[in-house]
């Protein structure tokens, strides 16, 4: 079961007759205080500006322990950095659309920064084309990205990362955990789940997982730069083309899902 959970794999359930368990648990409250970091560029076109493509990453990390710094150089600092790099990029090339940049507090600790931003959102949800989230862009194969929760919501958002990876022909992209019967292995667990929530299409971007995640190894000298650079500049281009497509992205592959906001996801 272990070996399975460490592969990345589900673990079926399975009733265990006559076990019983007692479990105590104890609660420190506190209270802390942090905050995201948004930015906003406003569209080109009059109209189309009232509707915004957003990107997100998270600027957190698991912080200081047993007297050692974790760094977090992948897990986030290089989606951290490649949205400083899009950003720039979008200053000088603008899409109709308004973009707006959410580096999110608190993606370790449960999502918080990404649920708070949902539950108080500057601009109405119903008018968010999709969310593009970068978490962890630096790392193991040099020549691949994954996207995951391309086609959940919308075929429109998967067609576009596809159809603009092979335009670019730099990065390729990989579908191991593009798939929703395999949404609790990655699908959950970054920002972009929380705009999934409430019915925005969503595309995770995202190298995988390593032995130096969330230890203090996690350091800049393993990041893989040129890897970086073709990864920010794929998600800029998808950003791109969602902020200049005719229409809000359709919501066509989940028959439940069938408008933005709370409620719609």
């Amino acid at each position: 079961m272990f070996a399975s959970l460490k592969r990345g794999e589900r673990v079926p359930s399975r009733a265990l007759s006559g076990a019983q368990a007692e479990i105590t648990v104890a609660m420190d409250r506190g209270e802390e205080h942090t905050q995201n970091v948004v930015a906003y560029l406003e569209g080109t076109d009059p109209v189309l500006k009232n509707e915004y493509v957003l990107f997100g990453c998270h600027y957190d990390h698991v912080g200081f322990r047993n007297g050692q710094v974790y760094n977090g150089a992948d897990d986030d600092g290089s989606g951290t950095v490649a949205m400083l790099e899009i950003a720039q990029a979008m200053m000088i090339q603008r899409p109709k659309r308004s973009v707006i940049l959410v580096w999110h507090t608190g993606e370790e600790k449960g999502l918080r920064g990404a649920g708070y931003f949902v539950d108080n959102s500057p601009v109405p949800l119903e008018s968010i084309s999709a969310q593009l989230q970068m978490d962890m862009l630096s790392r193991n194969d040099p020549e691949s990205i994954y996207i995951i929760g391309s086609h959940f919501l919308s075929s429109e958002m998967d067609a576009i990362d596809r159809q603009v990876a092979d335009r670019l022909g730099i990065i390729r992209v990989d579908d191991e955990y593009n798939d929703p019967d395999r949404r609790d292995n990655y699908f959950r667990q970054s920002d972009h789940h929380a705009y999934h929530q409430v019915g925005i299409p969503v595309t995770f971007f995202f190298t995988g997982v390593h032995d130096d995640l969330h230890q203090p190894t996690d350091d800049v000298e393993n990041c893989d730069f040129d890897k970086m650079e073709r990864a920010a500049k794929f998600i800029y281009a998808v950003g791109l083309e969602v902020g200049n497509y005719p229409h809000l992205l359709r919501l066509d592959r989940d028959p439940e899902v069938t408008q933005r906001g709370k409620g719609g996801g």
